[in-house]
Order: C-alpha cells, then structure tokens, then sequence
C-alpha cells in the first residue's frame, strides 16, 4: 500500500497554469486505485491550499456530483 503524487504546473500548451482561467482534467476509464484518487490545488507561493470560497480545494472521485465522461479519447 502506498501513495503516488504527480505535480503539474502547465497547461495542455505548456502555458503556466492560470488562476483566472478554468481547465477540465480528463482521466483514462478505470483509473488504477484501490479507494479513491483526488486532485488538490496548492499555492506555489506558500506550497499551501489554495485559498477559495470552497471549503476544500480538492476534487475527486469521492466528490459528490463528480461528472463521469464515457467519451474514450
């Protein structure tokens, strides 16, 4: 049992991640985990949570109302 941690900090044209912008992250069908994967946002400055209006900055297959692509692209 373990944890892996992946860190992205460009977009899909190798622009910096922008704060005002908004980005959808597509994952493959099937994602390998034993219980639950997440994505959280850091503030590269303090390399703390980022601060928003949620009460997490996270997101998640246990989020409730996560959006579920069948698409296989």
């Amino acid at each position: 049992a373990g944890s892996d941690y992946a860190m992205a900090s460009l977009d899909a044209d190798k622009k910096p991640l922008d704060g005002s912008k908004t980005y959808r992250l597509h994952l493959p069908p099937n994602v390998p985990v034993n219980d639950f994967w997440a994505v959280t946002i850091y503030d590269t400055q303090t390399r703390s949570q980022l601060q928003t209006s949620q009460k997490f900055p996270t997101i998640g297959s246990q989020t409730e109302g996560m959006a579920k692509n069948l698409r296989q692209d």
